[in-house]
């Protein structure tokens, strides 16, 4: 694996970056990389389709429930 402050490049070419989307808007991503050392990174995470989250009230909403894929070195 080798790192810079910007990014991590695991032995299988894979680019890890910290990102920050367009609608966050309650959150933020920044930082940056020093003194790495990983067992395992998260890679990939995937959203399925929303689900309705419901209490004994009603409906509070849709959610959509992420799945992730984790690489180990």
């Amino acid at each position: 694996m080798e790192w810079d402050k910007d990014f991590l490049l695991l032995e299988d070419g894979t680019r890890v970056t910290i990102e920050m989307s367009e609608s966050d808007c309650c959150a933020s991503a920044g930082g940056e990389f020093k003194d790495v050392q990983l067992d395992a990174v998260i890679t990939d995470v995937q959203f399925g389709e929303p689900h309705s989250l419901t209490m004994e009230m009603g409906q509070l909403g849709r959610i959509q429930l992420p799945s992730t894929t984790i690489r180990t070195q």
